[in-house]
């Protein structure tokens, strides 16, 4: 008997959910924006095919690098809102505090 292992989850650059709060990894598209929630967020481009966490609740949406810095914090769109750009972050590139 040949024993199939699951195969790595897929990251992409896109993720759409209903959930009010939790996180996930996304992939950084080439010209450096993340879609979640049928917005478009633009980080910028250094970060480009790099994986990034994304941290949302009814408060904020955070994008982290893998290394823990905080890309952008954004308060959440208004309804029909298509492009975030990063100047419009509450913060952006800092280094989150380690507890």
């Amino acid at each position: 008997m040949v024993e199939v292992s699951a195969s790595p989850a897929r990251v992409s650059g896109s993720f759409n959910t209903t959930e009010p709060s939790g996180d996930r990894t996304l992939k950084v598209y080439s010209n450096g924006t993340i879609r979640f929630k049928d917005v478009v967020y633009s980080l910028t481009t250094r970060q480009a095919h790099r994986q990034v966490t994304i941290t949302w609740d009814p408060e904020a949406i955070i994008f982290v690098t893998m290394e823990g810095e905080i890309i952008a914090e954004f308060g959440w769109p208004a309804p029909g809102t298509k492009h975030v750009g990063i100047k419009s972050a509450r913060t952006s590139f800092q280094r989150a505090v380690k507890t």
